[in-house]
């Protein structure tokens, strides 16, 4: 599976294990409003325990614009309120599945 991810998320492809067919998605990947990793994260999990649930362990493969993004959707921002979070909000990290990323 691929996914673009600013503010938002957007699956560009399914799951697959065809190369050719991700590395061509990533060539043709546009440049949104802002850089989220915290949204990309929800955005795997929602999709991996939505294809699999959460018995199946996952390789997670990060690509970024090399930023952490900046002001409330930053990583920076993202974690220095972990602690003052709710149960309804909470950091996706871990995720609900096996991971590595």
């Amino acid at each position: 599976m691929e996914m673009a991810f600013s503010s938002l998320y957007e699956e560009k492809c399914p799951f697959t294990r065809d190369y050719n067919l991700i590395k061509n998605e990533l060539k043709n990947i546009d440049d949104y409003d802002k850089t989220c990793i915290e949204t990309a994260f929800h955005g795997v999990n929602q999709m991996v325990l939505g294809e699999w649930g959460n018995n199946t362990a996952c390789q997670i493969i990060l690509v970024t614009d090399g930023s952490t993004g900046v002001g409330p959707m930053s990583l920076k921002e993202s974690l220095s309120t972990l602690n003052q979070r709710t149960s309804k909000i909470p950091f996706p990290v871990p995720f609900s599945f096996l991971s590595c990323i």
